[in-house]
């Protein structure tokens, strides 16, 4: 697939380090392998000190391998699953902040207040950037709760004002924990405005970044953005603007890598008949 996109690959211990025998020889062997990135889920050890132990051991197979490192971390609602410190931490001791991205953090969303700002505060003084998944979290947290229903989200607009780099990924496509993806950041950023309290016309501008330039910063895109002598990449959408896009996650008329057409999409029309009268409707609005 490397004529049609970019692709990183993570060395991933799915079901966590040190919860069986042989995990940890397993993600050591998979580093070795030439991924690009080292994961983890260290909150699903069995106990926060082996939590703590496989944030640590990430982090020493990153620098061994020269590896970037995304965890995904705290993933819960449980507000005493208290690692993405650590690993703020860690990033910040070893200056390798630029190269390590915080998944999910859903469990910042139930964190005392006092607590969340001491997180997010090392989190932007680490360097750390920050990957939201609105999809996959939308229907795995607040499964323990009753009524009312946490939303089980990070702190976007928090993150923001300290100046974290925040994106929005997608993390499942198809798979056992979210079956109705299509791999598309529209969806996501769709969800996440109605999802994170976005919808407001002052969101749209902050959402297009956290698409684009979050993303790339984070995925470590060189030659990124509309500059002459940058890499001639780009999707264009059939749409005015970044609003009626997200608002009706427009079909992309075409979309160049490196100059080369790769993809192209013709919109459907809609027409509507009234009496003796049709016309086509774009479902566009203007500001």
């Amino acid at each position: 697939m490397s004529d049609i996109v970019d692709l990183q690959v993570v060395a991933f211990p799915q079901e966590g380090v040190f919860t069986e025998e042989g995990n940890e020889d397993l993600l050591r062997e998979a580093a070795s392998m030439g991924p690009d990135l080292v994961g983890g889920i260290p909150h699903n050890e069995h106990t926060r000190e082996e939590g703590v132990k496989e944030v640590e051991t990430a982090v020493e197979i990153a620098q061994n391998h020269d590896l970037q490192i995304d965890l995904h971390i705290d993933e819960t609602d449980d507000p005493t699953s208290r690692l993405t410190e650590v690993l703020a931490s860690e990033a910040f001791h070893h200056d390798i902040g630029e190269r390590t991205t915080a998944s999910h953090t859903t469990a910042m969303h139930s964190y005392p207040n006092a607590y969340a700002d001491k997180v997010i505060s090392l989190l932007a003084k680490s360097g750390v950037g920050v990957i939201t998944n609105p999809p996959d979290n939308s229907v795995l947290q607040g499964r323990y709760d009753d009524y009312p229903r946490r939303r089980g989200h990070t702190r976007i607009d928090e993150l923001h004002e300290a100046g974290v780099t925040v994106g929005i990924g997608h993390d499942s496509v198809m798979d056992p924990w979210y079956h109705y993806g299509k791999a598309d950041p529209l969806d996501s950023a769709h969800l996440l405005v109605h999802y994170a309290h976005m919808n407001g016309r002052e969101d749209v501008q902050t959402i297009w970044e956290m698409l684009t330039d979050a993303n790339a910063d984070m995925f470590g895109t060189e030659q990124y953005g509309l500059e002459e002598g940058n890499r001639g990449s780009l999707v264009l959408y059939h749409s005015p603007d970044a609003f009626n896009t997200l608002r009706t996650r427009a079909p992309r008329a075409l979309v160049l890598r490196d100059g080369r057409p790769i993809a192209r999409t013709e919109p459907r029309e809609t027409v509507v008949e009234r009496q003796n009268s049709s016309r086509s409707v774009n479902f566009h609005r203007d500001r």
